[in-house]
């Protein structure tokens, strides 16, 4: 915890409070530790924020620090008040790939800017390196100063002493990083646990639009002007949604740096609005047995293509990626357990595995398939047996469509199809959120697609029904007690 930010004033609370005898409470909340620093409410959230306090806990909804961690921090103030301000990066190290390179760095006003670099333990990612150097801080700027002996294995270079640091400087705020600076930890610390898909569109975001109009602007300098001409430069994204895309990804990295106490606020960040889009048109009963006939009627597999897409309601990626050992042919289930994103191998959406039921006609598609590779449906690419891609499916199913007499489209198509029948055919609303696998009950509303004419038509049917007889509670007999006769 470095010394920037801190008034005079905590240094002499620090010594009055810290000293042998001074009782604390066990807890301190937001207002107790204020009082102890001598400063409002709001000035220690404020600190908090740039990393000036210590990262406080939540008990029982409110921010609270323990009284080892106040006491602590406190004697850090009084030791801190006259250490440099120093700089601490890391990167990889180049001598051994698995390991980072710590850099400590001293600029100080007239005079050569002074550096030490430390090797971090094995097994330390990049924020995991930082902290790491972050607590070898007082003990480095020892080395700088001349109080320790040479290290030939740890420092690169001879440091002479530096004079006393300006009072400027020693009470300056802390500097918030750049976009640029920022996006190394976010990397690390969000992206690279999104799935390759997820991965791929991070980086090229970043890569085309970000970092060439906001990476070198410090996270709280991004204004107005500057996402404007961010917004100039999406204008060559031709559709809407894809310029979004952008819009809603630097609000991820916003509010992950907001969450990380890098900034205090988050920006506002307007997107486009986009037109409402038309429901689909899909698929009638008889145009969904039509194209079923027609993969029925084909030797290779399409119609376990288009049952797994239209019975299961499957997406394109899960149909590539389904393994025999996902089909239970006396449960009647299919377990959706594997996924391709971006194709690579990867959990399905969601991430947890779900069944869904297998009905007649795909179990018996499905029996007649050959059983010499892991996955269901395979093709031959190069010379070998592998899984199908969506391009493979898509071609599939566009043959299957045009010899049934249908317009070609996407397999995502059939989705929409399939779980609007099932809507048709009476299943309620719970059961349909289970088959289509979704966390919420509005996902799967915007999947069912019912032709408002048909709807309202029915709706006014009802009023030409039989009205329904009274229900009414039997009177009960005169003299009749409260307890109830039991009989044999």
């Amino acid at each position: 915890m470095g010394s920037n930010g801190l008034a005079e004033g905590d240094a002499s609370n620090a010594r009055d409070l810290a000293r042998p005898g001074t009782e604390l409470p066990h807890v301190l909340y937001m207002d107790d530790f204020a009082r102890v620093l001598n400063c409002s409410p709001t000035a220690l959230r404020k600190r908090v924020s740039r990393g000036d306090a210590p990262k406080p806990i939540r008990l029982g909804g409110r921010l609270a620090w323990s009284r080892a961690i106040v006491l602590g921090f406190l004697s850090e103030i009084h030791g801190a008040q006259r250490q440099p301000a120093m700089k601490i990066n890391a990167q990889t190290y180049s001598y051994d790939a698995s390991r980072m390179l710590v850099t400590f760095t001293l600029q100080i006003k007239g005079q050569a800017r002074q550096r030490i670099r430390k090797v971090a333990p094995e097994g330390l990612d990049h924020a995991s390196s930082l902290v790491w150097g972050k607590r070898l801080e007082g003990e480095v700027l020892r080395e700088f100063m001349g109080e320790k002996k040479e290290d030939k294995h740890e420092r690169t270079a001879t440091i002479p002493a530096p004079a006393p640091l300006p009072r400027s400087i020693k009470n300056a705020p802390r500097r918030v990083p750049t976009l640029a600076e920022y996006w190394d930890r976010f990397s690390v610390q969000y992206v690279a646990k999104q799935k390759p898909a997820t991965q791929r569109g991070y980086m090229s975001i970043w890569a085309n639009y970000l970092r060439p109009t906001l990476g070198d602007l410090p996270l709280d300098m991004i204004d107005r002007p500057s996402l404007a001409r961010l917004r100039e430069r999406l204008e060559r994204l031709p559709s809407l949604s894809s310029r979004n895309q952008v819009l809603y990804k630097l609000k991820t990295i916003f509010t992950t740096a907001e969450d990380d106490y890098v900034i205090e606020d988050v920006p506002a960040i307007k997107v486009y609005k986009e037109p409402k889009k038309p429901d689909p048109i899909v698929y009638t009963e008889e145009e969904a047995d039509r194209l079923i006939d027609a993969g029925l009627a084909d030797e290779r597999d399409n119609a376990a293509i288009i049952l797994l897409l239209m019975h299961c309601s499957l997406r394109v990626s899960e149909v590539c990626a389904l393994r025999w050992s996902d089909v239970d042919f006396r449960r009647k289930l299919v377990t959706i357990s594997h996924n391709y994103s971006a194709g690579e191998d990867a959990t399905p959406k969601g991430v947890e595995s779900a069944p869904v039921g297998l009905t007649p006609a795909l179990a018996a598609a499905l029996r007649a398939l050959p059983r010499d590779h892991e996955h269901v449906l395979v093709r031959t690419y190069k010379g070998e047996i592998t899984h199908h891609s969506a391009h493979t499916i898509r071609s599939r199913l566009n043959a299957m469509q045009k010899a049934a007499g249908l317009p070609e489209t996407g397999p995502h198509f059939l989705r929409h199809s399939g779980i609007t029948i099932m809507a048709d055919r009476g299943l309620d609303v719970w059961k349909l959120q289970a088959h289509a696998r979704h966390k919420r009950i509005a996902t799967t509303q915007r999947y069912v697609h019912i032709v408002k004419e048909t709807a309202v038509i029915d709706a006014a049917a009802i009023w030409g029904q039989a009205k329904p007889a009274a229900k009414t509670r039997p009177k009960r007999p005169k003299g009749a007690g409260n307890s109830a006769t039991l009989t044999n």
